[in-house]
């Protein structure tokens, strides 16, 4: 039976390549858009066409920016020992779901078992901050229980 870190690791092994593949995706949309307005040629000067794509490969571009952000504070997220309270980097297991707490990701399954990647800015992350495994806590009406952290 794999360790709870060697299953963390995975976790965070598979939200690191989400992102390293949207940032491919990222690189490769911003390069089709500025290849695009290179190849478009117009003679009357001013161009809207040209300029969308210009605006749309510089979003691509702030986008990719953000996803290499993510990736860096994805790999800050130590895997060396288990957590004893839910904050940053931490696995919670509930009664109901299993969250990871680093970004808001969303679903991630790893070996066939979903996890929630979930930003610290979320409310149910400031309702369990802190808290230790067997707390319960209370979020929209509902009790939890917090059955295992690490």
């Amino acid at each position: 039976m794999e360790s709870l870190l060697e299953k963390k690791r995975k976790i965070v092994d598979t939200c690191i390549e989400m992102l390293r593949n949207n940032a491919k995706l990222m690189q490769e949309s911003m390069e089709e858009a500025q290849g695009n307005a290179n190849e478009y040629e117009n003679d009357e000067g001013y161009d809207g066409f040209r300029e969308q794509l210009l605006n749309k490969r510089d979003l691509y571009a702030e986008q990719l920016a953000k996803t290499i952000d993510d990736i860096g504070t994805i790999e800050k997220i130590k895997v060396v020992d288990l957590m004893q309270e839910v904050a940053f980097g931490a696995i919670v297991v509930t009664d109901f779901q299993k969250l990871f707490i680093s970004l808001g990701l969303g679903k991630i399954v790893v070996d066939g078992e979903a996890f929630f990647a979930v930003s610290t800015a979320v409310p149910v992350y400031s309702t369990m901050a802190g808290l230790k495994k067997g707390d319960v806590y209370e979020f929209n009406n509902r009790k939890f229980k917090i059955l295992d952290i690490y």
